[in-house]
């Protein structure tokens, strides 16, 4: 019984220690509503999305954001930081729940939306505080 106990202690232990299961993924509280100061280093377009490529603390970010006829604030700009709250697309509508298991989901009936393990990018994030390209509080 006595030898049971310490291995039952140290399988909590282990699990409890364990990382992300991808090898350089940053941890799921990362993918959580944060606010930091991001910078881009590339703006893409698809049908009417606009993506984001952000850097922040050494991990990359896929930012999605509508595009919309809306010209209030400030415009981002490559190589320029910017303070955003980031929320993971996880608990996005059509986001798979085994986004490991399936890398792209639809963003709407045109366009879908991929993780990029290749380049690091292990999730999809958007932001109430941008809309279009234009980002405002």
């Amino acid at each position: 019984m006595k030898y049971i106990s310490i291995i039952f202690t140290l399988l909590m232990v282990s699990c409890s220690l364990s990382k992300s299961p991808i090898t350089g993924a940053p941890s799921y509280a990362q993918f959580e509503d944060t606010s930091a100061v991001y910078k881009i280093y590339k703006i893409d377009s698809i049908n009417s999305w606009y993506v984001i490529y952000a850097r922040n603390s050494g991990y990359r970010y896929k930012i999605i954001s509508k595009k919309c006829t809306q010209l209030q604030g400030v415009k981002i700009m490559k190589h320029k930081s910017y303070n955003l709250r980031l929320i993971s697309t996880r608990h996005y509508p059509n986001a798979p729940t085994n986004y490991l298991d399936v890398p792209c989901f639809m963003l709407d009936e045109q366009t879908s939306m991929c993780l990029e393990p290749r380049k690091e990018i292990y999730d999809v994030h958007y932001t109430k505080d941008l809309k279009g390209l234009y980002f405002s509080r």
